[in-house]
């Protein structure tokens, strides 16, 4: 199934889902998340693209701060 969620933000970062897909390639647990990671205060585009759940290492998300992990789309 899949759901669009709301954006958060957390400190100086703003983070919306576009796509979230419970069980990605039909396999359990293995949700994945297209975001798009914005610096609140410059408004620069820092991330947009997909995360994972089973392979967070696969996503390219680097800040010297802040690390992003997906744990579920629920």
């Amino acid at each position: 199934s899949e759901s669009i969620l709301e954006g958060l933000q957390y400190k100086s970062l703003n983070v919306q889902v576009k796509q979230c897909i419970q069980d990605y390639e039909g396999v359990y647990g293995n949700d994945t998340a297209f975001v798009e990671v914005k610096d609140v205060d410059s408004l620069d585009v820092l991330y947009s693209g997909w995360i994972y759940q089973k392979r967070p290492s696969v996503h390219v998300f680097e800040h010297p701060t802040f690390s992003m992990y997906l744990i579920s789309c629920k």
